[in-house]
């Protein structure tokens, strides 16, 4: 998951709410705030594995059909929370060098015209040539962050309210 064009990174900014703990020195090292991190990451898992089913297996606009449990979908998960001074991020994404191509496309249909303007040629799985003009973005990650946003942001804030009552904070 080192590859940060093929994952995305939560990042919360912990600045608007230190004001309210200030008896606690480590905000985002406490359990509250790691689990919530962890259930927002598998939040955007789930929502990206749900993204892969429809856009790139059930809808493939291609030849090509994958097997569910292969590919993008058995390597999409996320990373371990990462603290630092004053914020923590996870990161949901893949290993697989080829999910840049997936979620951005190729050639003529690659994000942000910054594909290849001509035909190619490769050979397939399947032992034959096959020629190819590019394929259609499939922003799966993007698209299960927006649909995870909403419910991430209400867990952040049951994790903020339950560390504030656990800590004796009134908010």
């Amino acid at each position: 998951m080192a590859d940060a064009s093929t994952s995305i990174t939560l990042d919360v900014d912990f600045t608007p709410v230190v004001k309210y703990f200030e008896r606690l020195s480590d905000i985002a090292n406490t359990p509250e705030m790691r689990e919530a991190m962890e259930a927002c990451a598998e939040m955007v898992v789930e929502e990206a594995k749900k993204n892969l089913q429809s856009m790139v297996y059930d809808e493939p606009h291609t030849w090509y059909v994958r097997k569910r449990t292969s590919g993008l979908y058995g390597h999409t998960k996320s990373g371990k929370v990462e603290i630092g001074a004053d914020s923590m991020e996870v990161t949901v994404g893949t290993d697989l060098p080829y999910a840049t191509f997936v979620h951005f496309g190729t050639g003529l249909y690659a994000e942000n015209g910054r594909g290849r303007k001509t035909p190619w040629v490769y050979k397939g799985e399947d032992g034959k040539f096959h020629r190819t003009v590019g394929v259609y973005p499939k922003p799966y990650l993007t698209k299960a962050l927006q649909e995870s946003a909403d419910e991430m942001n209400n867990r952040l804030n049951e994790a903020i309210i339950q560390l504030a009552k656990r800590i004796g904070v009134e908010l």
